[in-house]
């Protein structure tokens, strides 16, 4: 696993550093990711794109995915997860839909686009 941090390595808690920790599993296997923070002062909001060099399905990446969407609730609101297919996008809204997503619905996936907002405590 070329991704996974040497024992020596300083850690930096910056939200790219920890979507790229938990998704490594998808580093490993030839996916891309890459993390922008939104320009909102208001809040702190991200934008995350998970893409490969050539189409894949959802049940490639189910079980890295549906972990990570677990740890990130703890301290992050998904606001949307957008599924970009060779057909078109789909979007969902509703967090309880992403743990539900039909998984053999989605395959020709060319990216994937999920925004996330901090949790105001």
């Amino acid at each position: 696993m070329k991704y996974i941090k040497k024992f020596n390595e300083s850690l930096n808690n910056d939200f790219e550093e920890f979507v790229k920790d938990e998704l490594v599993g998808l580093l490993d296997n030839d996916f891309h990711i890459y993390v922008k923070k939104s320009e909102n002062h208001f809040e702190e909001s991200y934008t995350i794109y998970i893409e490969k060099n050539k189409k894949f399905s959802w049940l490639e990446i189910n079980d890295d995915i549906t972990q990570f969407f677990e740890i990130l609730r703890s301290n992050y609101v998904l606001e949307s997860v957008y599924v970009k297919t060779a057909s078109g996008f789909s979007v969902m809204r509703n967090d309880e839909m992403f743990s539900d997503i039909n998984s053999k619905y989605y395959t020709n996936i060319n990216r994937i686009v999920i925004d996330v907002r901090k949790k105001i405590k």
